[in-house]
């Protein structure tokens, strides 16, 4: 059985680039050979291919997982609001918002005649 003196980890990675320590991000060693890496409150942006390399005097061990982040339920919000428009007849009038929701909400536009 190795110990955690005999055995040397390198950095971890994110799709190929150097992870460090942060608010959000622990990394775990812990006796028995545990080792492992924290995320605190996962976002989007956390999701990628990490990769994790030990070695001791024998040789190196690689190991690797891809992390999928699932957003959450998000109930229908405007993020930009609806706007009103005056427009010359016979010239095109946009009317647009910006919306924020999961699953993808769906969209029903409805026309009130003065």
């Amino acid at each position: 059985m190795l110990r955690n003196s005999l055995l040397f980890v390198s950095p971890r990675f994110k799709n190929g680039q150097p992870l460090r320590p942060s608010q959000a991000i622990n990394f775990i060693n812990q006796p028995g050979g545990i080792i492992g890496l924290v995320i605190d409150a996962v976002k989007p942006d956390d999701a990628g291919q990490y990769e994790v390399r030990v070695s001791n005097r024998l040789g190196e061990a690689t190991g690797v997982a891809t992390v999928d982040v699932q957003a959450r339920d998000k109930r229908p919000a405007f993020e930009a609001h609806l706007m009103p428009v005056s427009v010359v007849e016979g010239f095109p009038a946009k009317l647009e918002v910006k919306l924020a929701g999961h699953p993808k909400p769906t969209i029903k536009w409805c026309v009130w005649v003065y």
